[in-house]
């Protein structure tokens, strides 16, 4: 990376307007503080111009060529510029987390102050021209959500969808100018805040020792059955749910390590209660009006010319570990689904089996991304998308516990389902041979029970989906015989429950 005082230099000289600050000092400064990322305020609508910040975003556009500058300050009049100097560095757009939750933002406040401070700030803000608007898929917040185009001075790339934090000097900057059917970039430039990286991607914050994660474990469990509130198995399969991570992407396969859970039933308080737990989550209705308006895949392909060089996100462009809850109930009664919202339902489809996103790029045809995506899906009968799991909903049969007047330890449920949903741990799964040979044995004889034509492989397939989050979801991340007995208790009872629902003429 070039060296911080000149980024702050190059910054400073490409800053539109008057800094009237002491150069040196100024330097001097900026540098001291960064010995100190922890107390750099994070970015926000209030943020000022030539102020340190630290944006953790998510790129949402990483397609912009390289930009070419000169470092440092530039020649005063008369003077020759040494061409020679002229360097390149990365720049993207960068947004706020879609979905991301106000304990995150915010860790040291309560609730009340986060929901005040977010209407202040969106209540404070200028809309977004529709060159930015198209780049953040969130309806309610696209005309003025938090966004950045992101410089940093090194030899770097980075994927779309990825999430990083950056601490940088916070100014402005044209947009980079889309080129015209004619070859001349657009007339009229797109002035944006622009954050010149003096530090970043920064690592992760190192994750809190959880006292005893079993305790912790049958806690939240008991949280999600008496809060949701739903049957015990139904709050098992949605904890498992919250941990699924691609940790395994064998070629042509589908990942490992993932799971999609379709609950049948109605759930009121599901969103509001995961936005406690969890860092991102997003509603996903699936109404009509949503399937024919609004674009699924993220596209650089629209119908103008000069607007092919730049990404419009789509609503399936998310953060890493996002859960996204899918309402089929929305959709009512239903009704005719055109071109658009076929191909919207076949990339939700798609995007939940294979963990991947579609970006549609000119001349690119097919491109796919890696993502990690928790899907869970609500409906009133079997859900339309295919899933791994379909559990019907039975009525909550949780109690309370002695302590249910206590407030739940909402950070230690936090830290358990950061640290055992992490790929790091989910690659820490260990099957001893003695629980291989049982899962053997059981296909055999599962398989001879069906005969001809039975599921025995396809029954297996899914077993094993619930057998690797049932063991990561535990410290020691092993399968053992008890644990792989209980994931056929819940297999068979979810599957019982279906058998049931058909029975009862309530549909497939």
């Amino acid at each position: 990376m070039l060296d911080i005082k000149d980024i702050i230099r190059t910054a400073l000289q490409e800053h539109d307007g008057e800094t009237g600050l002491e150069l040196e000092d100024f330097i001097g400064s900026i540098s001291a503080r960064l010995d100190d990322v922890a107390s750099i305020p994070a970015y926000d609508h209030t943020s000022k111009p030539l102020s340190l910040v630290s944006f953790r975003c998510m790129l949402q556009d990483t397609g912009y060529p390289m930009e070419v500058y000169l470092p440092g300050e530039q020649p005063q009049e008369g003077q020759e510029v040494d061409w020679s100097k002229l360097r390149e560095r990365w720049v993207g757009w960068g947004v706020e987390i879609p979905g991301e939750n106000d304990w995150v933002k915010n860790p040291s406040s309560d609730s009340l102050s986060n929901g005040l401070a977010s209407l202040h700030m969106n209540g404070s803000t200028a809309s977004h021209p529709p060159a930015l608007q198209s780049k953040f898929h969130l309806s309610s917040q696209s005309a003025n959500y938090l966004g950045a185009l992101v410089k940093v001075y090194d030899d770097v790339s980075f994927r779309p969808a990825s999430t990083h934090t950056f601490v940088g000097l916070l100014s402005t900057a044209a947009l980079p100018s889309p080129i015209s059917a004619s070859g001349n970039e657009a007339d009229e430039a797109v002035i944006v805040p622009t954050i010149h990286v003096l530090r970043g991607p920064l690592p992760p914050p190192v994750e809190e020792s959880i006292r005893d994660v079993e305790a912790t474990r049958s806690a939240l469990l008991q949280y999600l059955a008496s809060e949701l509130p739903v049957d015990a198995l139904s709050a098992e399969y949605i904890l498992l749910a919250l941990l699924a991570s691609p940790s395994v992407r064998p070629p042509a396969l589908q990942p490992l390590g993932t799971l999609s859970l379709n609950l049948i039933g109605a759930i009121p308080s599901l969103s509001a209660t995961l936005r406690r737990l969890v860092p991102a989550t997003v509603d996903l209705p699936l109404t009509l009006q949503t399937l024919h308006s609004t674009s699924f895949t993220p596209s650089s392909t629209t119908s103008s010319a000069s607007d092919s060089s730049s990404l419009s996100s789509g609503l399936l462009q998310l953060a890493e570990g996002t859960v996204l809850v899918i309402d089929e109930t929305a959709m009512g009664d239903g009704g005719k689904l055109l071109e658009k919202a076929v191909r919207n339902l076949q990339a939700l489809t798609e995007t939940m089996a294979e963990q991947k996103v579609r970006y549609e790029y000119p001349y690119m045809d097919g491109l796919k991304m890696d993502a990690w995506i928790r899907p869970i899906v609500l409906s009133d009968g079997k859900s339309l998308v295919p899933v791994d799991i379909h559990l019907p909903l039975l009525p909550s049969t949780s109690t309370p516990s002695p302590s249910s007047s206590t407030t739940p330890d909402l950070p230690a449920f936090r830290s358990y389902l950061r640290k055992y949903g992490s790929l790091a741990h989910a690659r820490k799964l260990v099957i001893p041979e003695s629980t291989a040979a049982k899962i053997q044995d059981d296909f055999v004889t599962y398989r001879r029970a069906q005969g001809v034509g039975g599921d025995a492989e396809e029954v297996l397939k899914r077993r094993m989906k619930i057998a690797r989050l049932v063991a990561v979801s535990y410290e020691d991340a092993v399968l053992s015989e008890e644990r792989w007995a209980r994931v056929i208790e819940m297999d068979e009872e979810a599957e019982k429950r279906m058998k049931d629902r058909k029975k009862c003429g309530a549909g497939k």
